[in-house]
């Protein structure tokens, strides 16, 4: 018999895209063994990820009887770790936990609070896990994927997850997934049997195969149970899944991240929540004006402050330019400066402008960009503390630069705290005539 039209839609759509929540193969996250594999790769931090370091990885998992994989898996494994923000760790560079999974590890054994709130944060796309398979999703999938529970009677098979909720692009996929799913229960098992058989010439049975490592990431919900397949919620917990759906939706918001360490070092933050102001602070600290524009749009407008739009727009193409200008003019700052990089990714956050000086020492440049004072110089604080981190006992000295078209007293306050030299003040202002304009120094502390 030939399923109905409204399957056979179904099947068409289901078919004429690939893309699902993707969730790397390699560990499962909600597993005891999980955070001792974890151990196992904290214990090689600092040293540089090579054939031969993944072969000793390899090696004490094996020992440790928490693998009796080869010296690939754990390629397969760190992708893993890195997909919920614990670390970074990328070819011929230092193994890197970050802040999310140095907080992991110290957790006391059993489900982990910071694995659920990594649940939450997690967004597609994703730097991380940008394959073709996630292309054209953009959501937060876990909060997806609650308010679909909540709505069928408070639990998902996996073979729901895999027909309906896996295949959700947008947020505004919601209510015809909930809508199918309850069709779905409706249908009888001959006619189930039947859009099964139909779909098997898609790319079901591949998510068919993939979709028990998504739901054991989401499983490290604190608030989710795992049975029969799929996940489900206590009616006493019902509530307060409700309010940390209403409480993420009401702040979250989807980052478009320029690259993985970016993407690391910002879900591997456990202080970070995913907020519109996170968002725009992001963008203004990459100068990414286009998306910092658009996020500021969407403050209301006491948050705002005084600036309006366009002039917000203006200030940034300011705070670019002359950011532009001093990545060609480090002499400018100090005498004998040597660009290492723009944008230097670390473990907390990329720096706007790292440098080398004529007496060997690295130095951190940070664009003031109308950010507060607190914000900037706990960033210029943070990558300074971070690069020194990844220094040998006797490496260079580290300091920094704050740099901007106007430094206010609270930054000179708070630049008196640390010791002469390590944070230094400058401004700068556009001067000369128009298509003869110049950054010049107006002052310096």
């Amino acid at each position: 018999m030939a399923i109905s039209a409204e399957w056979q839609t179904f099947v068409d759509e289901y078919g004429a895209s690939d893309a699902y929540w993707y969730f790397p193969k390699g560990a499962t996250a909600d597993t005891d063994d999980f955070r001792e594999k974890f151990r196992i790769f904290d214990l090689f931090e600092g040293e540089k990820w090579t054939p031969n370091l993944q072969r000793r990885i390899a090696v004490e998992l094996r020992e440790e009887k928490l693998s009796r994989g080869g010296s690939a898996l754990p390629r397969q494994i760190k992708r893993v770790f890195e997909n919920m923000g614990l670390c970074w760790i990328a070819d011929y560079q230092p193994i890197r936990v970050t802040p999310a999974g140095r907080a992991y590890l110290e957790e006391p054994p059993g489900r982990s609070r910071t694995l659920d709130q990594q649940v939450w944060r997690y967004q597609l796309p994703s730097p991380v896990n940008g394959t073709a398979t996630t292309a054209g999703i953009e959501l937060h999938p876990h909060a997806f994927l609650v308010e679909a529970l909540l709505a069928c009677a408070g639990e998902l098979s996996g073979e729901e997850f895999v027909l309906f909720v896996s295949r959700a692009r947008n947020h505004e996929d919601l209510k015809k997934t909930v809508n199918r799913i309850r069709s779905w229960r409706d249908l009888a098992a001959a006619r189930r049997q039947e859009v099964r058989s139909a779909l098997r010439t898609t790319h079901y049975p591949i998510i068919e195969r993939d979709h028990t490592y998504s739901l054991a990431f989401h499983h490290c919900d604190l608030l989710l149970q795992r049975g029969h397949g799929g996940l489900y919620v206590l009616a006493g917990d019902i509530d307060a899944l409700k309010a940390r759906l209403a409480k993420q939706r009401g702040v979250s918001e989807i980052i478009e991240f320029e690259n993985e360490p970016d993407c690391i070092a910002f879900y591997g933050d456990p202080e970070h929540k995913g907020t519109q102001i996170e968002a725009l602070d992001y963008y203004i600290d990459v100068s990414d004006i286009a998306n910092a524009v658009k996020v500021y749009k969407k403050l209301p407008r006491e948050v705002r402050g005084d600036l309006t739009p366009e002039e917000f727009e203006k200030s940034q193409f300011l705070e670019k330019d002359l950011e532009d200008h001093l990545e060609k003019h480090l002499d400018k700052i100090e005498g004998g400066l040597k660009l290492i990089a723009r944008q230097h990714p670390t473990k907390v956050g990329p720096i706007d402008l790292f440098a080398k000086a004529k007496n060997g020492d690295l130095v951190v440049l940070e664009l003031k960009k109308g950010r507060a004072a607190d914000k900037v110089f706990g960033q210029i604080c943070r990558y300074i503390g971070c690069v020194k981190s990844e220094q040998q006992k006797k490496g260079p000295a580290v300091r920094g630069y704050i740099v901007g078209r106007e430094v206010d007293v609270k930054l000179q306050y708070a630049a008196t705290v640390v010791p002469a030299g390590v944070v230094r003040l400058q401004t700068f202002e556009l001067k000369g005539e128009k298509g003869q304009e110049d950054w010049i120094q107006v002052s310096a502390k």
